[in-house]
């Protein structure tokens, strides 16, 4: 008997180290605190911006007094703080509480978040699209799970942390830790940064792309013509995405935009599909909202037509939104 406890001791020294360097090397950076952290890559881990950028918010929020909001997933990139910031006070503090893959079940938690722990939200950018009011709950995903100070749900989410970690690429990530050297088999590990972040309003800026684009000038776009895939220049439109759940969730933010007398737009972003938003949505949204604070640059338009206004055939530029807030500001719709 002592010899086989002694055995299963032995076997299990690799599966307690395994689980150690977890918490030991911290890949994913959700264990400990961290200064300037990039929310994009570290150690070659594609880290979970989502979390990263609550926990800067939840350290930060005394010292800026953030007081005006952008909410939405990636795509977020092409509103640049320094375009927005001209319509504003001068004594407005931006952040960007976005996330990759961002949904409406997001939105409203982070809404909801600042809300109830005293913020304050008097100027916010909603920015929307399709697959963004479509998903209505959290995700599986461990790298687009929320902050368990937002959804209070700690052990669910360090233990999906554990997992992720376990079940993809430990073997892969201690070897890169240790050796800081890529490798042909590295199938999980991001070994570049294309996002960079600014460490006060967690604005996310293309770093990569702009290197690329500079780097190829025009070729940039013939040597992806396979992302940018011609359009058949006829208006197609989603199907409505705007049911029960979507309502409430809604209108849980409009309460809350109301009750802090928030100063809001909600932008429809232009994407490269040119698949317009359905008109009923547009009229739920107008009826929630106010047909004044909806602007809807979905489908084919000035900005969608003309491909070099995109990164690939998901990320606007930041021209595009440049003329969006000036577009809407100046009233010029």
């Amino acid at each position: 008997m002592k010899k086989f406890i002694l055995k299963l001791l032995l076997f299990s020294i690799p599966i307690y180290l395994v689980i150690g360097s977890f918490f030991v090397f911290d890949p994913f950076k959700i264990l400990y605190s961290y200064n300037n952290l990039n929310q994009s890559a570290i150690d070659g881990v594609p880290l979970n911006n989502d979390f990263l950028g609550t926990e800067v918010y939840i350290n930060q929020v005394k010292q800026y007094q953030y007081d005006s909001f952008v909410f939405g997933n990636s795509r977020s990139m092409g509103f640049r703080s320094k375009d927005w910031q001209k319509y504003l006070k001068s004594t407005a503090s931006i952040y960007y509480f976005v996330a990759s893959s961002e949904n409406l079940f997001g939105i409203s938690k982070k809404i909801n978040f600042i809300n109830n722990t005293n913020g304050v939200i008097k100027n916010a950018l909603v920015l929307l699209d399709y697959n963004t009011l479509y998903q209505t709950k959290e995700s599986n995903k461990f790298h687009n799970k929320k902050h368990p100070a937002i959804t209070k749900k700690w052990l669910p989410f360090y233990f999906s942390a554990l997992d992720d970690y376990l079940g993809r690429f430990t073997i892969e990530y201690i070897d890169f830790k240790l050796f800081n050297t890529y490798r042909p088999y590295m199938k999980n590990i991001d070994n570049k940064t294309d996002v960079s972040f600014d460490p006060q309003t967690n604005e996310w800026t293309p770093s990569g792309f702009n290197k690329q684009i500079e780097s190829e000038g025009q070729l940039y776009y013939k040597n992806r013509s396979n992302i940018f895939y011609e359009r058949n220049n006829l208006q197609s439109f989603h199907p409505p995405v705007i049911e029960q759940k979507q309502l409430l969730l809604l209108k849980e933010i409009k309460a809350i935009f109301n009750s802090q007398k928030t100063n809001y737009k909600i932008i429809i972003m232009p994407l490269y599909d040119q698949i317009k938003l359905n008109d009923k949505d547009i009229k739920k949204l107008n009826n929630i909202f106010g047909e004044s604070n909806i602007y809807d640059f979905s489908g084919i338009n000035e900005y969608t037509k003309d491909m070099t206004n995109y990164y690939e055939d998901s990320h606007f530029k930041n021209n595009v939104g440049h003329n969006i807030l000036n577009t809407i500001y100046n009233n010029q719709i």
